[in-house]
């Protein structure tokens, strides 16, 4: 009970006194209490309004920054400012460009006090917006969980410590819930509105139930999420309700849930063993902690037989640039699911990217290639320059075209192919965000001269890849790739998970033309991962990720995604992806580039004196709490927390895979 009748929710501020001065040091908050202006009349259990702009003002800090000199604060809680003499006071004070926030508080100490805010209207430049707290009406929820999680459940801003609540990691702001399977719908709505629940995703286990991902009202804290969690699970129909744990550093890493054959996947893999030995092998489980793709970034496939199967139409999403299902095999689709088949949705195969804009064009046909070879290859030039003119960042060419003899007639024949695809590599040439052009090596157990397109790398060579095809086990060639020193890289090409024109994963062995959509795929997470690299940059990095894995095929460094995009990472301003990170003494949060570029990525906020942060490493997510030293064991693939080292600096020069490297 408030006696006075003057206890009310504060609105508060986290204020800059001076935005035109060069200090961004924390300068306290701006506090409005309605009982500075009208004492004594805050009348309890009843809804009052008020106008924060009539009422008066006081600052958290005694002294404050005005002109980039330490300044007595005239308006403290003693002594409250009118919305006028605060401005008179200080002309340019403002919302803090760093720490800015608006608060809702309630005061300490106010033993039984119970309030509560709605329609909070904040004008900007004329502009209102009201905020109305009321829950809506309950939710429909779906008979069966969404097959899908929004990326923000595990973001590094949405993970929390479940502190004296629950041990390790925890998503803020969801709960898990699951039902008995006759639960009707008004039933499970009638539960998640307790706590003003809506569903953003789930996993389904079978056509019977599955898990539901619920947003409750409130769930910032881990109090506020086990709270909700216990309240839904006190009601009718609800087997589990339950915060959603993001598991420990051994077994939380971003993986696909897709169809049977792809659910178990090894990290670091030694042996072609099990359906994901192409995937495992060029390091992608690991790479998908630090990218997946996404649907911005183009990836054009030129190749014949593209079919409509359900694992690529999330890819595809509108691309009208070609009619299905087109004559073939089902080739282009093989390869195009290599690349891009949708990952995470329950079904079908993942592929390199689990995200992208797909952009597929059909090759002219064989008869074609016989009877009018010139005009055949005219018609794939075309599609080449649309691809080109799509804004693609990388193309894959899996096919060759014409006649590739080992001989003066397949040697003209080359160099007539030259001649029209310099044409098409000249588009554009230059810029830095041309497309990376990605051809297959070829199949003749020769050098990959006299297959024509990687001849191309002599003429561009920041702009074209061509591709080996390697073998499951081994360290050799698969069966009669080309080779030579225009290859530059090596993927698998045998025994590949792929998608066939009746949309049915299976093994398919199109040598150089599967290894090169997984090239492709790389290529494609590198230009999500950072979008500000060039043709060239993801080029390099392709080439010297593969270097940096040390598996060779035949002689030629095998691809590996993982290496390549720790590579990118090392760039200034880049994401993260591998690199050591480490506490400066202030609980800033220090980033190793290169071997010599460090970089600050967090920087303390005063009022809260824990700096944690939650990268991908070997494609697991860590939450590091900084005062602590963490080691990595390669043998392992774990994280095992050390001694509470209460470290400042540059960790030590010997680290051995120490802190987060």
């Amino acid at each position: 009970m408030d006696a006075g009748n003057n206890l009310a929710i504060a609105l508060q501020l986290t204020a800059d006194f001076d935005l035109s001065d060069a200090s961004n040091a924390w300068q306290g908050r701006l506090v409005f209490e309605p009982y500075h202006a009208q004492g004594g009349e805050v009348v309890q259990s009843t809804w009052q309004s008020w106008d924060a702009k009539e009422g008066k003002w006081w600052g958290t800090r005694a002294n404050v920054i005005k002109n980039g000199v330490s300044t007595t604060n005239t308006c403290v809680q003693a002594t409250p400012c009118t919305w006028a003499k605060l401005l008179t006071a200080f002309p340019n004070v403002g919302i803090h460009l760093t720490y800015g926030s608006l608060i809702l508080k309630a005061g300490s100490n106010w033993a039984g006090f119970r309030g509560n805010v709605d329609n909070l209207t904040i004008g900007v430049e004329g502009l209102t917006t009201t905020f109305d707290f009321e829950s809506s009406e309950p939710a429909t929820v779906p008979a069966l969980p969404p097959d899908t999680l929004p990326l923000w459940i595990h973001a590094d801003t949405n993970v929390i410590d479940g502190g004296e609540i629950l041990a390790g990691p925890l998503a803020k702001n969801v709960i898990v819930v699951a039902f008995e399977p006759a639960t009707s719908p008004q039933l499970r709505a009638t539960a998640l509105a307790t706590v003003g629940g809506i569903v953003v995703g789930g996993i389904p286990i079978d056509t019977v139930e599955g898990f539901y991902y619920v947003r409750p009202a409130h769930g910032e804290t881990a109090a506020e999420i086990m709270a909700a969690a216990e309240t839904v699970n006190l009601m009718q129909g609800v087997v589990l309700s339950a915060p959603a744990l993001l598991g420990d550093a051994e077994d939380d890493y971003r993986k696909p849930f897709d169809g049977p054959t792809a659910r178990d996947w090894t990290l670091m893999p030694d042996s072609a063993d099990g359906d994901n030995w192409a995937l495992e092998r060029i390091g992608a489980p690991s790479a998908w902690g630090c990218s997946t793709g996404d649907t911005l970034t183009k990836i054009a496939v030129i190749d014949r037989g593209f079919h409509s199967v359900d694992d690529l139409r999330g890819n595809v999403q509108g691309n009208t640039r070609y009619s299905l299902p087109t004559p073939g095999s089902g080739h282009g689709t093989s390869v195009a699911s290599i690349i891009a088949a949708s990952g995470d949705n329950g079904t079908g195969m993942t592929g390199v990217m689990w995200k992208a804009d797909l952009r597929l064009y059909e090759r002219a046909p064989t008869s074609m290639e016989q009877l009018l070879r010139t005009g055949a290859i005219v018609s794939d030039i075309t599609r080449m320059i649309s691809a080109v003119l799509s804004g693609a960042r990388v193309i894959n060419v899996s096919g060759h075209i014409g006649n590739m003899r080992a001989d003066s007639a397949g040697r003209a024949n080359v160099e007539y192919q030259r001649r029209y695809m310099r044409m098409v590599l000249r588009l554009r040439n230059g810029d830095p965000r041309a497309p990376l052009f990605v051809f297959a090596a070829g199949n003749a157990n020769q050098n990959a001269y006299y297959n024509g397109y990687p001849a191309l790398v002599l003429d561009y060579p920041n702009r074209v890849l061509a591709v080996a095809a390697a073998a499951a086990s081994g360290n050799g060639l698969y069966q009669g790739s080309n080779f030579g020193p225009l290859v530059h890289i090596a993927a698998p090409g045998e025994r590949l998970q792929a998608i066939n024109e009746a949309g049915v994963v299976t093994s398919v062995m199109h040598r150089t033309s599967g290894a090169a959509p997984y090239v492709a795929g790389v290529a494609g997470l590198l230009a999500s991962f950072d979008p500000n690299l060039s043709v060239s940059d993801i080029r390099a990095l392709i080439v010297a990720g593969a270097l940096a894995g040390g598996r060779t095929a035949g002689g030629i460094p095998m691809l590996n995604a993982h290496e390549s995009l720790k590579l990118a990472a090392q760039r200034p301003g880049a994401p993260l992806c591998g690199n050591r990170i480490w506490n400066d003494g202030n609980n800033n949060i220090v980033v190793q580039r290169d071997s010599v570029t460090t970089e600050t990525i967090i920087t303390r906020d005063p009022t809260d004196y824990l700096a944690y942060v939650n990268p991908f490493h070997g494609g697991r997510r860590i939450e590091l709490g900084f005062s602590y030293r963490y080691d990595w064991s390669p043998a392992t693939r774990r994280f095992v927390e050390g001694t509470n080292v209460q470290t400042s600096g540059t960790p030590p020069t010997d680290v051995s895979g120490a802190w987060l490297s």
